[in-house]
């Protein structure tokens, strides 16, 4: 069980968290950082980057730009999610254009993480639906 989820059960229960959550710019993580900066570069020159569990862009390194270079540069504002760049009809030249494509997007990513994070994760929730009906709003055209 992630300790997130620990941490739910432990104050449904009336116990204070035993589990602290660090934001990614936090202090005590540079080692964490450091880390995964390495294996990054060590990527170079192939895109890599690094989502949280909101599927937001966390760091990436130099190459990224040849992801992006076509996706609208409203998508990639902070915080950018990567899903919602993959499957927006702004988000570049990408294979999801092709309805046949947009429809397999659609059962085997957007469908399965709406249902799996149903009542917990909002912010994910309500990108995943935003999603869903720009999905099927663009397969009808």
């Amino acid at each position: 069980m992630p300790l997130r989820d620990r941490n739910e059960l432990l104050i449904a229960a009336g116990y204070a968290p035993e589990y602290r959550e660090l934001a990614y710019e936090d202090p005590d993580l540079e080692p964490v950082r450091a880390a995964i900066d390495q294996v990054l570069a060590a990527h170079d020159p192939y895109p890599a980057l690094v989502v949280d569990r909101h599927w937001e862009l966390t760091t990436a390194n130099r190459a990224l730009g040849l992801l992006t270079e076509d996706v609208a540069p409203h998508l990639l504002e902070p915080p950018a999610n990567t899903m919602r760049v993959a499957l927006h009809p702004e988000g570049g030249d990408l294979r999801h254009r092709r309805r046949r494509d947009r429809r397999r997007a659609l059962d085997r990513v957007v469908l399965p993480r709406r249902r799996r994070h149903r009542g917990r994760l909002p912010r994910l929730r309500a990108a995943l639906s935003a999603l869903l009906w720009r999905l099927t709003r663009s397969m009808r055209e």
